[in-house]
């Protein structure tokens, strides 16, 4: 029987033992694998929580670097460009690093911006 069960859906062993879903619901093997499931799912959300907090970090700490560098090479930046810069996903943040020495002024971030 225990060969059969990997293959059978939960309706099927539930015909072959003779119980109904609050008669399996109730039994040690259900309640195991429900707390085993939802240990896996706090595991798995711990993770991708720490994941997400990662590149988070990266992004904060790319646009930090990136606006420090703008401001130092044109001076002030309107709150538009900050608001736009802050928006970029980490991927953007990092072409923006690298095209960020060949802007010889503010008109040519804001147009390359405006495309991307």
């Amino acid at each position: 029987m225990v060969y059969k069960l990997p293959i059978l859906s939960r309706e099927e062993i539930q015909q072959m033992i003779g119980i109904t879903d609050v008669d399996l619901k109730q039994t040690r093997f259900y309640q195991d694998v429900f707390a085993e499931g939802q240990q896996e799912g706090k595991q798995q959300g711990k993770q991708e929580g720490k994941q997400e907090g990662k590149q988070e970090g990266k992004q904060e700490e790319g646009v930090s670097i990136v606006l420090r560098l703008l401001k130092r090479q044109f001076g002030s930046l309107d709150s538009a460009i900050e608001t736009r810069i802050r928006g970029l996903k980490l991927s953007v943040i990092e072409m923006l690093v690298d095209q960020l020495l060949d802007f010889t002024d503010i008109s040519e971030l804001k147009t390359w911006l405006e495309d991307h």
